[in-house]
C-alpha cells in the first residue's frame, strides 16, 4: 500500500467514524480527555509537558475533523451536551 492509499483509507475511516453517533461520542471523549478545550498549564513544568503531549494528539484529531467533515462538529457538540437524545436506539 502506498502512502497516499494509506492516507485515503484513514480519511475514509475517519469520515465513517463521524457518520455514526457512537463515533462522534468516541471522538468527543477523546478531545475532552486530550484537553483540547482547556489549558495545558500546570504548576509543574513536567505535568504541563505531559498535558501538551496529550493535547497534541487531540489537536490532530480536531484538525482531521475540521479538514474532512467540519459540519459534524456542531452535531457532535450538541450530542455531547444533550446525552441520550441522539442515540441510535441500541441498548448499552
Amino acid at each position: 500500500m502506498t502512502t497516499s492509499q494509506r492516507h485515503r483509507r484513514l480519511d475514509d475511516a475517519f469520515r465513517w467514524l463521524m457518520s455514526d453517533p457512537r463515533g462522534r461520542f468516541l471522538l468527543w471523549d477523546r478531545l475532552e480527555r486530550a484537553g483540547v478545550f482547556r489549558t495545558s498549564m500546570a504548576g509543574d513544568p513536567h505535568v504541563t509537558a505531559f498535558h501538551e503531549g496529550l493535547r497534541q494528539m487531540g489537536l490532530h484529531d480536531f484538525a482531521q475533523l475540521m479538514r474532512l467533515c467540519p459540519e459534524e462538529l456542531g452535531r457532535m457538540a450538541r450530542e455531547a451536551t444533550q446525552p441520550g437524545e441522539h442515540d441510535d436506539g441500541r441498548s448499552d
